[in-house]
Order: C-alpha cells, then sequence, then structure tokens
C-alpha cells in the first residue's frame, strides 16, 4: 500500500516535495553555515542533476502523488539553474 493510498481515503490530495540533495551554496559565494564555498559545476554534473530531478518526479507519480514541488527558493541550486537558463537564453 503507497502513503499516498491513505491519504487518497480521505479525499484529498498530496504533493511530494523535492530539491537538490548536496550543499545549499552557489559559487564563490560561501554556505552561512559551514562557511565553505561551492564550486562550478561541469555540463556533465547538471545533465545529471536535471536526470535525477526527473527520476524524482516519475517516482512520484508512480507513487501516486497528484504532483511535486520542485524546491529552489534562494540560494537553492535550482534557483541559480533558473537565472542561467534566463541569461543563456
Amino acid at each position: 500500500m503507497f502513503f499516498t493510498t491513505l491519504v487518497h481515503q480521505y479525499d484529498s490530495k498530496i504533493l511530494m516535495q523535492i530539491a537538490y540533495g548536496r550543499m545549499k551554496t552557489t559559487y564563490n559565494v560561501g554556505e552561512r553555515v559551514t562557511n565553505t564555498l561551492g564550486k562550478a559545476m561541469i555540463k556533465d554534473e547538471i545533465d545529471y542533476i536535471v536526470d535525477a530531478f526527473a527520476k524524482a518526479g516519475k517516482r512520484s507519480k508512480e507513487s501516486r502523488f497528484e504532483g511535486v514541488e520542485i524546491h529552489g527558493a534562494h540560494t537553492y541550486l535550482l534557483k541559480w539553474l533558473e537565472v542561467l537558463k534566463i541569461l543563456i537564453i
């Protein structure tokens, strides 16, 4: 039985939140808690992360979630990929 099945018994909806699981930082700015610097990513690393988000979304669908929320606020990696996409376009 899926966890989502329990939620659906009460005629409710449920979403999965997904986020990049490594350190929350930006290149050459640093992480506020650990005082460590990030590093520039190469294209293969970015492609790997994009693929991982796609797979997480697919698993969420297979687990009967109604949708996903991709956490990308503030200094999380996805926010910076969004900025880069705007700059590239």
